[in-house]
């Protein structure tokens, strides 16, 4: 499946491809393929994850615990 007039992080416009679930190519912009999705222009980014944690709690209700 092919996603035309995607906006990437650093600005350029691209086309993507996409097979099986995953990103196969970044390709020039096109206006011949029929088939695919028009984003408009859509900033397209990876999956974000909240990575973040503490590691001196414990998460479970029991008080502060110092992380030595």
């Amino acid at each position: 499946m092919r996603f035309t007039n995607a906006t990437l992080p650093d600005g350029s416009q691209r086309d993507i491809e996409v097979e099986g679930g995953r990103i196969s190519a970044l390709l020039p912009v096109s206006t011949s393929a029929p088939d695919a999705v028009d984003l408009g222009g859509t900033i397209v980014l990876p999956p974000l994850v909240d990575g973040h944690i503490h590691l001196d709690k414990t998460l479970l209700g029991l008080p502060w615990i110092p992380n030595h």
